[in-house]
């Protein structure tokens, strides 16, 4: 069975976690209060994706000023100008 892909994008104090390009789960930090390793894990069982293989990605400057105007981070993870299509 194939793994979904999964992006967890970073910007200041806030991340959001993209599943093939979706947005799944966004906030200041995604484990809010949970032990992160375990939260992770559950993710990874929830969303079918291999933690060894999450992406990593800081926001740029752009993204981080869209965040902090708009608030979330946006539904696709195209929208993001930090973006470049290798993820």
């Amino acid at each position: 069975m194939n793994k979904n892909k999964a992006v967890l994008v970073k910007g200041n104090d806030w991340e959001g976690l993209y599943i093939n390009s979706i947005s799944r789960e966004q906030g200041h930090t995604l484990n809010e209060g949970k032990e992160r390793i375990t939260y992770f894990l559950q993710l990874s069982e929830q969303y079918n994706f291999n933690l060894k293989d999450i992406i990593i990605v800081e926001l740029n400057e752009k993204d981080i000023k869209f965040l902090e105007e708009i608030g979330n981070l946006p539904s696709h993870i195209i929208e993001l100008t930090t973006y470049t299509g290798k993820y």
